[in-house]
């Protein structure tokens, strides 16, 4: 909102008031009136330092790993890529690399990830940015690469969970056309899972998380969706501050239908660092909360999926993401008032408008703008 220059206010006032004004204005102290000082020890706080602003990476690496966690929250994701390059400088191992290609994945940021990635440290990470690759685009040379990539990361150790991680992703995706990959992957799993204790963790918690909920997905792939929650719950012990095994957990029940337990795995998420990951979780709730005929409760995750993408009410519609301006939409045009009934006209008309839009979706909106319009 621009600043608007104010009109003196002196000129509205009468002249008997501007006198008195003038009065009070060079009123002096009375002779003898000393000026107090101010106190000695009075102590001017000094303003609140900026989280987001440009600091140093810390010496240590739970000290760098806090600071990442504030950035995130910060939307400043290739800081905390400098974070994971310098953590992976420090000390080369898998880990680093994988943090860093995620990071990189969730927030577009691949072309700056790989210039990142180098040595034989950074196999792990240079594999999963082929196989998202090879998940995107079906190119063999991206399932080469990766296939290539997290061999020799498991060469030199053969247990590690991210290069574990990675080689399940790589069967996950040719599984549809080369179905033993499914049932090498779920080999692998049982293999490294015997009493709920995963052969992989190596001493890292985080890590054994991620390869367990890897193994989580393989059971849903399979058809087991006892031990795919078996699975999703050991990670979540292993590893309570990850949001991934939770939000993948969650889509899961959701997509079974089994939206209250979606619903009570979406609900922490919303607290991710990340903001990908609270858009994730409150577009999951505000979908399960509907299906629970909860239609506050949904359009308040929604409004936390649009918050997390810097979006708030009265901004342009065409800022949101289609499902959001689909879902949050519908659950606005329900009952309510006019505001209410004209932010749900704006964000259906900006849906239908859009050229790669679901027809079946397309439809739904124009039947609910008819419906709006009487």
């Amino acid at each position: 909102m621009s600043l608007r220059t104010a009109q003196p206010a002196a000129r509205n006032l009468s002249l008997g008031t501007v006198a008195l004004c003038l009065l009070l204005a060079c009123k002096r102290e009375a002779p003898g009136a000393a000026v107090r000082p101010a106190h000695p020890d009075t102590v001017v706080p000094a303003p609140a330092p900026d989280p987001c602003a440009d600091t140093s990476i810390p010496p240590t690496t739970d000290e760098a790993l806090a600071r990442a966690a504030v950035l995130r929250r910060c939307g400043a994701a290739r800081a905390v890529l400098a974070i994971y390059a310098e953590l992976l400088q420090r000390d080369p191992r898998p880990r680093w690399a994988h943090e860093l290609a995620a990071l990189a994945l969730a927030e577009g940021l691949v072309p700056e990830a790989r210039e990142l990635l180098q040595g034989p440290s950074a196999r792990v990470g240079l594999a999963l940015l082929h196989v998202a690759a090879f998940e995107a685009r079906a190119e063999p040379a991206d399932r080469d690469a990766a296939r290539s990539e997290f061999q020799a990361a498991l060469a030199l150790a053969p247990d590690d969970p991210y290069a574990l991680a990675v080689a399940l992703r790589h069967d996950l995706a040719l599984a549809d056309r080369e179905p033993e990959r499914l049932a090498l992957a779920a080999q692998i799993c049982r293999e490294r899972i015997v009493d709920d204790n995963p052969a992989a963790d190596g001493g890292d918690p985080r890590g054994a998380a991620l390869f367990v909920a890897s193994c989580a997905r393989v059971s849903l792939a399979a058809h087991e969706p006892g031990e795919a929650r078996r699975r999703f719950a050991l990670a979540l012990t292993l590893d309570p501050d990850e949001p991934a095994p939770r939000l993948s957990w969650a889509a899961a029940e959701l997509a079974a239908g089994n939206d209250r337990k979606a619903a009570e795995l979406y609900a922490p998420a919303l607290e991710a660092p990340a903001a990908v990951d609270r858009y994730l979780a409150g577009l999951g709730l505000g979908v399960a909360r509907t299906r629970l005929h909860d239609p506050a409760g949904a359009e308040q995750a929604y409004r936390l999926a649009a918050a997390a993408r810097d979006w708030h009410r009265g901004d342009p519609p065409e800022r949101l993401p289609p499902e959001l301006q689909f879902n949050l939409g519908s659950a606005l045009a329900g009952p309510g008032d006019k505001a209410r009934h004209a932010e749900a006209r704006a964000l259906l008309t900006a849906y239908v408008e859009r050229p790669e839009a679901d027809e079946l979706r397309r439809l739904r909106c124009r039947q609910l703008l008819l419906e709006l319009a009487d």
